[in-house]
């Protein structure tokens, strides 16, 4: 239904429910104490924690957004376009754009200080810091 629940863990009662995606919700991540939500429309949405008020539209992907995680304070996502893109947490502008896979990349994740990326060409890629 293109929105994002929040419950409470001590209850399960929904406490909160986010609207603003015109595409399902396929991932989501904490970046820079903010909420990061990304969708089949290839849309990324900020959200703010505190007041769960929307933020910040980030555009840039042309397919689904898979896949999200904060990386050495960046944040990092992957999607259906087969690239991985780095966005500055203050100004959330894209700061670079990885290319690597030749499928869907439809996971992300931060281990020993590098990105680790999974992708649907059936392949795992660990990132330098200079990629």
């Amino acid at each position: 239904d293109s929105t994002i629940r929040v419950w409470d863990p001590s209850t399960w009662l929904c406490h909160q429910t986010l609207r603003g995606h015109t595409g399902g919700v396929m991932t989501l991540a904490e970046c820079n104490g903010q909420l990061v939500s990304g969708a089949d429309n290839d849309i990324i949405k900020v959200w703010d924690p505190s007041t769960w008020t929307f933020l910040k539209t980030l555009s840039g992907h042309t397919d689904s957004v898979w896949a999200l995680t904060e990386c050495s304070g960046q944040l990092v996502s992957g999607a259906g376009d087969s690239t991985i893109k780095v966005w500055d947490p203050v100004t959330w502008i894209c700061q670079q754009t990885l290319h690597g896979h030749t499928a869907d990349v439809l996971a992300l994740v931060e281990c020993s200080g590098r990105l680790v990326s999974g992708s649907d060409d059936e392949t795992i890629k660990v990132w330098g810091e200079n990629t």
